[in-house]
């Protein structure tokens, strides 16, 4: 039984799995409000606050948005991060964007939902500061860095740039990252870093040159490329 006060808690679960039925569920905690969090500078002693939505890959690696607290080296300029039980892999402050138009970019705020391969590699969306616009201030990102920036350019389309970034990314185990997307002159849909994959009005298989209408933010993808959403 866990004591005191755990606001948020997350946990992995360990299967095995016999021949005819489930032999065995264990449960390990990776983080729970009040743990340690890990932090660049050992000086600093920072807790987790609150802990969001994990994902978990085939080794039972996971990784997290978490908010931070403690009396030293936590602000509201850097209180929150994707963290895994090892380390913070992007913190709210840290670096995002060096050398683009303007001079560099910083982290801000994550969204909730964080994707996770079976290589530990993330990917993830977040909003910007510092030299930003409210045209360009938001971005999806992954282990490997820039994925797509609002205000870039949609690659492969004649004109238009990213105008915004709907639900969360998503990240399959060859590295490919996906995400759903608008853009000021090309039709939403969904995209990844060379460009769309599949927008509204494009023909719908199988209906007779049926299109689609409006496909949401939520999907998924296996490491083929298919993809799985629902459309109207």
């Amino acid at each position: 039984m866990l004591h005191g006060t755990t606001k948020f808690l997350l946990l992995s679960i360990g299967l095995t799995v016999g021949a005819t039925q489930a032999q065995a569920i264990t449960f390990s905690i990776v983080a729970q409000s009040g743990d340690a969090a890990p932090a660049s500078d050992p000086f600093f002693s920072l807790v987790y606050d609150e802990l969001y939505r994990p994902s978990i890959n085939d080794a039972g690696e996971t990784a997290f948005r978490a908010t931070l607290e403690g009396s030293r080296g936590a602000s509201v300029d850097n209180d929150e991060g994707i963290f895994n039980s090892q380390k913070a892999l992007a913190r709210q402050g840290d670096l995002a964007i060096s050398g683009y138009e303007g001079g560099p970019a910083f982290f801000n705020t994550f969204r909730n939902d964080v994707a996770l391969n079976n290589s530990g590699d993330v990917a993830f969306a977040a909003t910007l500061d510092g030299n930003v616009t409210v045209d360009d201030d938001s971005g999806v990102f992954s282990s490997n860095g820039l994925v797509a920036r609002e205000g870039a350019a949609v690659p492969g389309a004649v004109s238009g740039t990213y105008s915004r970034f709907g639900g969360a990314p998503r990240l399959n185990n060859a590295g490919e990252v996906r995400f759903a997307a608008g853009s000021n002159t090309v039709r939403p849909g969904f995209f990844n870093s060379a460009g769309a994959v599949l927008n509204e009005q494009d023909v719908a298989p199988g209906t007779g040159g049926a299109k689609f209408q409006s496909l949401g933010d939520r999907f998924d993808f296996n490491d083929s490329g298919d993809m799985a959403f629902g459309a109207l």
